[in-house]
């Protein structure tokens, strides 16, 4: 959460020179600049999302340690085990 705190603050540093590109450059290109770099970033963060690893019925780390192994092989059948749970409850 600080990271993503921190990198917010530096972009609000960042933007009013990516802004004023636009008149350093001059022209249509000039103006197409700024739009590209702020669009750009916007789709790299949208990319980047698909990377996090899926939530959804998963036992959630409470520790360090569990941080560490989320996700990993040595959790699937802990995974599984609540896919199975939960499958179960919903179809009583």
């Amino acid at each position: 959460m600080g990271l993503s705190s921190c990198w917010a603050r530096v972009g609000g540093m960042i933007s009013p020179f990516i802004a004023d590109t636009a008149g350093l450059i001059g022209g249509t290109t000039g103006t197409a600049i700024p739009l590209v770099i702020f669009g750009g970033s916007c789709l790299v963060a949208a990319g980047m999302t698909l990377l996090l690893p899926e939530t959804l019925n998963q036992h959630l780390p409470e520790s360090i340690e569990d941080g560490k192994n989320f996700g990993k092989e040595s959790n699937k059948k802990i995974q599984e085990e609540i896919i199975v749970k939960t499958e179960e409850t919903l179809t009583q």
